[in-house]
């Protein structure tokens, strides 16, 4: 099959995140992410088998020997897409918050608790298209590890704070820190995260 061929469930009316990403940023770049240079957003971010080098053989090599070489890399790859996406065992301790294969970790609520944790922002990207409407993501180093926060830009208080202790240039955010932690919703009784400057005064938690 030919490059053509494979790709041809993709182009421009696509919508899957990896096409929306080269839509967006079509030229290579540095990206800030996988410390990489490619083309597109996060989500365009190559996984070990897409980095796999490739192989020149001499006119002279006997066909059997490359198509064996490019069939066991092959199934090499596609065994490793399987475990990616399998179901943890039930003696191991589940990935919290990883999204697809690139094992990019997001914040979620099972990561804080009424106590405040400090974070430091690493990196700021503006997010027009995000599933559930225009977020900026906000690339942290926490609790010993790099976790990524998604934060809607319309629905979530968080970004109204983080705008007021910051400002609204986001090359401003980056190396500041922040301090995280949960609050329960007196109507719904759930705990959602919030977000203060680290420096800011500590306020009575609910």
């Amino acid at each position: 099959m030919s490059k053509k061929e494979s790709n041809e469930p993709h182009g421009i009316a696509c919508n899957c995140d990896r096409c929306i990403g080269l839509r967006r940023y079509p030229q290579p770049s540095l990206c800030d992410w996988c410390g990489t240079v490619h083309a597109g957003d996060a989500a365009n971010c190559p996984t070990e088998s897409e980095t796999m080098p490739s192989q020149d053989f001499p006119e002279d090599t006997d066909k059997d020997v490359c198509i064996f070489w490019y069939v066991h890399n092959a199934v090499k790859s596609i065994t490793e897409g399987v475990k990616n996406n399998m179901l943890p065992k039930p003696d191991s301790e589940p990935s919290r918050g990883k999204r697809g294969g690139n094992a990019m970790t997001y914040l979620d609520s099972t990561m804080l608790s009424k106590q405040p944790k400090e974070a430091k922002i690493l990196a700021v990207r503006f997010d027009a298209e995000g599933r559930f409407g225009a977020r900026v993501i906000v690339k942290l180093s926490f609790d010993g590890g790099i976790v990524y926060w998604g934060v809607n830009i319309k629905k979530n208080p968080n970004y109204r704070s983080l705008i007021a202790a910051f400002g609204e240039d986001e090359n401003d955010w980056p190396n500041q820190r922040i301090k995280l932690w949960l609050e329960k919703d007196d109507f719904s009784e759930q705990m959602f995260v919030h977000v203060a400057a680290a420096d800011e005064p500590e306020k009575k938690r609910r």
